[in-house]
Parts: C-alpha cells; sequence; structure tokens
C-alpha cells in the first residue's frame, strides 16, 4: 500500500486549472523530486499534500503514521540559523541525533579523536534506530 496516494486530484483558480486530473502513489522507500517551471503548480501540489490546500476534486490519502511537513519558500521574519538549524530544530530527537552527529563529524574532520569516534558511533546507533 503506497505511504501517499493523490486520485484524481483537479484545482484551479480560474482557466486554464492549476492541476487536472493528477493521480501520484508515493510507496515506501521511494525519493520524489518535482521539476517543472514557475506557476506549473509544484508548490500548489505540495500544499495540497500538506493538507493546506483543498481540491476542487480528487483525495488524498495517507497511510497511518505518516506526517506531511514543509519548509516555505520564504523564510519567516525572525528566523535565525542556517538552513539545516532550522530543519533539525523541527525534527525533534531525530533533529538532535542529526545535530550532534554533525558536530563530530566535523570535530573529527579537523582533528582525529578516540572518544568523538566512540561517540559518533552511539549516535548512529540510535540515528539507525529511529
Amino acid at each position: 500500500m503506497p505511504l501517499v496516494t493523490l486520485h484524481d486530484i483537479s484545482l484551479s483558480y480560474g482557466k486554464p486549472p492549476l492541476l487536472e486530473h493528477i493521480d501520484l502513489a508515493i510507496e515506501s522507500g521511494e525519493r520524489v523530486c518535482l521539476i517543472g517551471s514557475n506557476g506549473a503548480g509544484k508548490s500548489t501540489l505540495l500544499k495540497v499534500l500538506a493538507g493546506q490546500v483543498v481540491v476542487d476534486d480528487g483525495f488524498l490519502r495517507l497511510s497511518a503514521g505518516v506526517r506531511i511537513t514543509h519548509l516555505e519558500q520564504e523564510v519567516p521574519q525572525g528566523t535565525a540559523g542556517t538552513v539545516f538549524d532550522i530543519i533539525a530544530g523541527g525534527l525533534g530527537a531525530e533533529g538532535k541525533l542529526a545535530k550532534r552527529y554533525r558536530q563530530l563529524t566535523t570535530k573529527l574532520s579537523e582533528k582525529p579523536d578516540r572518544q568523538a569516534i566512540l561517540e559518533l558511533g552511539r549516535v548512529q546507533e540510535e540515528i539507525d534506530r529511529c
């Protein structure tokens, strides 16, 4: 069963329709990339997936436990930090592990350290369990 299913999605803000009879299934382990010219509906399709835009026709089905999130194209005012920091900050425990992993790999690239290597192994094991 697909993690995400779009069936016969249509959406129009006038003529011509922005999305017309779209079908999409995303299976576990698949990676998806949206490519298209400006105004083709890429961002709108992502907003449909996130439940932020109601379609005119068709339906969206998410498998149990699937969570859709996205990062806005425009950086919200008052946001500070790198893209990595902002995204990791929104991932809870997994984000904290990713931050620590990044800190350790940076440290090890500058100077090998036995303690850091051991901690990196422990962090990797925790990430693998997530």
